[in-house]
């Protein structure tokens, strides 16, 4: 077959452009149009069909190219059209390689939005576990050092899993409870308080600022007793807010402790 392609091209016995040449210049030339369609006219990058055309025309000039360079060098000299062919390799490469780079970005942009945001998704689940449990308790807050054994005792779907951040399976414990309001009542407090944190360390881990850390390529974030979190900035010291209304994002400084601490209720012993 390879043999009979050289034939038909060099029968004539004179120097001529190969036909595969012609027909990879044409396809590049339909490529470039269709691509260029959806930029000058915006409504036809609507259309599939416009995608396809230039996904077709793109590779079929990029095939004929690179065969017709074979068919030349095969011809001794008989045909010539390697500038066009040239031409078509480099045109049909820079017009193909953005889908072949696209799908590749779009894993990393997933890949680093998982980074982004999994913590964020685990602490608002330990947030609504604490809800839960301050229903059931009076509205009172559990005891941080056993904070994770009782959010477990008290929500059946909640498992040790839940307490470990998805992207560190080695840790025993990522999240930390703010000792400062331990068994306090959550309603009689400052909502903008520490409720939880990410960190890492042993089970029912509990304390305060001296237990923040940042993580390389991991965002750490603060989940507020009003049920909102906010990702921690470790260069301004803060979280991290957005104001829809201007469009900027906003820190500011975390409270840690209740400037009061309310009053226990006195609890009367069994004689």
């Amino acid at each position: 077959m390879d043999k009979n392609s050289v034939s038909a091209e060099t029968k004539q016995g004179i120097i001529r452009n190969s036909r595969f040449a012609v027909i990879s210049i044409l396809c590049t030339t339909l490529g470039v149009i269709a691509f260029g369609l959806p930029l000058l006219i915006p409504s036809y990058g609507q259309h599939i069909c416009v995608s396809i055309m230039f996904v077709g025309f793109s590779l079929l000039g990029l095939i004929t190219a690179i065969y017709s360079i074979w068919i030349i060098r095969k011809s001794c000299g008989q045909l010539k059209g390697n500038v066009m062919a040239g031409i078509s390799i480099v045109l049909n490469t820079f017009l193909i390689l953005p889908l072949v780079l696209l799908p590749v970005a779009h894993f990393v942009h997933d890949r680093n939005s998982d980074r982004r945001w999994a913590g964020l998704n685990q602490i608002e689940e330990l947030g609504r576990a604490m809800s839960e449990y301050e229903k059931t308790h009076g509205g009172y807050f559990p005891d941080a050092n056993r904070w994770c054994d009782e959010l477990l005792e008290e929500c059946k779907w909640l498992s040790k899993d839940y307490f470990v951040h998805p992207l560190r399976k080695s840790d025993i414990c990522s999240f930390v409870f703010n000792r400062a309001i331990s068994g306090l009542p959550a309603n009689k407090i400052d909502q903008n308080i520490v409720l939880l944190f990410e960190s890492v360390g042993p089970w029912n881990l509990n304390g305060g600022s001296e237990l923040l850390k940042k993580r390389n390529n991991f965002d750490s974030y603060v989940l507020l007793i009003s049920g909102k979190a906010y990702r921690y900035s470790f260069k301004d010291m803060g979280i991290e807010w957005y104001d829809p209304v201007s469009g900027h994002f906003y820190i500011e400084p975390v409270i840690w402790e209740p400037k009061t601490v309310p009053k226990m209720p006195k609890i009367n012993e069994c004689e």
